[in-house]
């Protein structure tokens, strides 16, 4: 659920339209395998006392055709996901203006993990890192741009799916997606670039309606230092929609 609308927005207090949703999933609870629930906002359902349908819809009912397979593999009936993607206040104050602050999330995705729901966190989208040691790389602050993530929040970030005992993280290379019917916003139309100067003397990639980095670019700057931290965590690492086609 909510892959592209937020589940839990304000507007959940006054008409409970999520709550009315997965009530009704869990209604007919055999027709459905794995309920995936992906938010922004962790700390809202916990304050909606939403924490006992969650529980109830983990619970696959005996006529369910999946019901032995997932008891012998101990796999949850139902995961929310969690997007945080970045540790610091003011990279998520300038990227992501209108959602929960970093310290909300946190404290959402604690009270999730305490009341024993299964988790995934979303470190998502990733943004290129910017080497201190070569002094030629583009930097964020060239382009009127907050740095996103350093390799310090991405440790942080890790070591928080660690202690939460996550599933795994998902993760994805940050892309710049043209709005439908509006012009980029100031901020992303800088993102880009900012992106065609890392990937110079080669072109970005556009398709889907997006412009992203090539493949090498994002590979070397993105995806290997997140999943070297993971490695090294020991945090299991999965490229978005990886997570949900591994889902059963």
């Amino acid at each position: 659920m909510s892959n592209s609308t937020d589940p839990f927005q304000p507007l959940e207090e006054l008409a409970g339209h999520t709550r009315i949703a997965l009530e009704q999933i869990l209604k007919h609870r055999e027709r459905f395998t794995t309920v995936t629930v992906l938010t922004k906002n962790p700390l809202r359902p916990v304050q909606l006392g939403y924490v006992g349908l969650f529980e109830a819809l983990g619970r696959l009912p005996r006529n369910h055709p999946s019901h032995d397979e997932f008891t012998r593999k101990g796999q949850p009936g139902f995961v929310i996901e969690v997007s945080l993607a970045f540790w610091r206040e003011l990279p998520r104050q300038h990227y992501d203006p209108c959602a929960p602050s970093v310290d909300e999330r946190k404290q959402g995705l604690r009270a999730l993990r305490e009341a024993g729901v299964p988790l995934v966190l979303r470190v998502d989208p990733l943004f290129p890192q910017v080497s201190s040691t070569n002094g030629s790389a583009p930097c964020f602050e060239e382009f009127g741009l907050v740095e996103p993530q350093t390799l310090d929040d991405l440790e942080h970030l890790v070591t928080l799916a660690k202690e939460l005992n996550v599933r795994h993280v998902v993760y994805s290379a940050a892309k710049i997606t043209q709005p439908r019917g509006r012009k980029l916003s100031e901020t992303m139309r800088a993102v880009r670039e900012f992106y065609r100067a890392c990937s110079a003397p080669e072109k970005l990639d556009f398709h889907g309606g997006s412009w992203r980095l090539p493949h090498d670019v994002a590979a070397r700057r993105i995806v290997r230092p997140f999943l070297e931290i993971c490695n090294r965590r020991q945090v299991t690492a999965k490229y978005c929609k990886q997570n949900l086609t591994e889902t059963p």
